[in-house]
């Protein structure tokens, strides 16, 4: 339906995030499962249409904060750090209470995508200082204090006065946004 409203209005910036957002969705569930389809499209193919879509889109309509959302999103399942670093930036002025932009821009973050602790501290800096506009954000420092406490704890397992430190950022982190692997690694701290 998204690639009809674009066929029909392909000037439209909602037309071309609703296409390039339906695209960057099967790519992102080729990655996760890793399981070959019978599809002649690969996520690397989607992902090729959806980022200049997401690009088109920004620049037709550059507070279309979904459309900045997203091509964040595309770059971290490209492992494209400098489209994930203009698209964090450009969101982060367009709308940088927004709980969807700090949300990937935390998941940018995220050891998984190799980052250090340095720069999720960072972030959870700027973000605790908009948490008062936008109440929901603490939800998502709880998860990346979470996160630093376990990152912390692993490196540190054979500190006392770390692990007590983490296990304690962990039980926080806990008991505001309920994770079961802060909550397994707060019981083995």
């Amino acid at each position: 339906m998204a690639n009809e409203w674009l066929k029909r209005a392909p000037r439209s910036p909602y037309a071309m995030l609703a296409a390039a957002h339906g695209d960057l969705a099967a790519a992102a569930m080729m990655r996760a499962s890793n399981v070959p389809t019978d599809q002649p499209e690969t996520a690397t193919d989607l992902l090729a249409i959806a980022v200049p879509l997401l690009k088109s889109a920004l620049a037709a309509e550059p507070r279309l904060s979904p459309a900045c959302v997203d091509l964040m999103f595309a770059g971290r399942l490209q492992h494209d750090d400098a489209q994930v670093a203009s698209a964090t930036a450009q969101c982060r002025k367009v709308d940088p209470s927004s709980w969807n932009v700090n949300r990937e821009w935390l998941a940018s973050l995220e050891p998984g995508e190799g980052q250090s602790l340095d720069a999720m501290n960072q972030a959870v800096a700027k973000i605790r200082a908009l948490s008062s506009e936008n109440a929901g954000l603490g939800r998502l420092l709880a998860r990346a204090g979470g996160i630093v406490a376990y990152r912390a704890s692993l490196e540190n397992e054979e500190s006392d006065g770390a692990m007590a430190r983490a296990r304690s950022d962990l039980e926080s982190a806990s008991l505001i946004a309920p994770d079961p692997v802060f909550l397994g690694r707060a019981g083995i701290a």
